[in-house]
């Protein structure tokens, strides 16, 4: 093959390229036309759909608030009935209660008397009890400070134990048996 023939045939690839180009290059935009197409499409069927899931639940939302409308009316009337009967019983309860509340109040004076009677005694027993104990502390109290008197002389070196067994106590320098053995 000779160069002419060579450039006659790359210059034919050529055009044939140039050809395929602008073919994908139109196929391409077509692609992405459809595309945009589609996306446009697919939004305005999602708007559509949200109207209709909305639409819906409106729809279900004014069924259910009739149906609770004409439940509670029903359930008012019965409502209305039970409340008057229970009044009634009421009624009947309170005249029961307040004649109950007349004899338990004679009984609660009678027993605040014998309560009050009872709390006196115990209020005199309590006191007895408390001078007894008051007694015994003041007794206690003076045993205490005898101990501590007799400590305070044992750790002054003026009372102890007696080598024969009792008590010595130290007098003007001189130990004196206290108890006898």
């Amino acid at each position: 093959m000779s160069t002419l023939e060579v450039k006659a045939l790359a210059l034919q690839l050529s055009t044939a390229i140039d050809g395929m180009e602008k073919r994908i290059d139109h196929a391409a935009r077509q692609s992405l036309q459809a595309t945009r197409a589609l996306d446009l499409q697919s939004k305005q069927s999602l708007e559509t759909i949200n109207n209709l899931v909305q639409q819906a639940l409106e729809q279900f939302r004014q069924g259910a608030r009739q149906a609770i409308e004409e439940g509670v009316r029903d359930a008012m009337g019965e409502l209305d009935q039970a409340i008057q009967e229970g009044a009634s019983r009421m009624d009947r309860a309170v005249s029961q209660l307040d004649q109950r509340t007349q004899h338990i109040g004679r009984f609660n004076v009678l027993h605040a008397w014998k309560t009050f009677v009872a709390s006196a005694l115990c209020s005199l027993a309590v006191i007895t009890v408390a001078i007894y104990a008051g007694w015994q502390a003041h007794t206690d109290i003076k045993r205490s400070e005898w101990v501590q008197q007799i400590n305070a002389a044992v750790e002054a070196g003026h009372l102890t134990i007696c080598p024969e067994g009792g008590l010595c106590v130290q007098v003007n320098s001189k130990w004196v048996r206290l108890s006898g053995k």
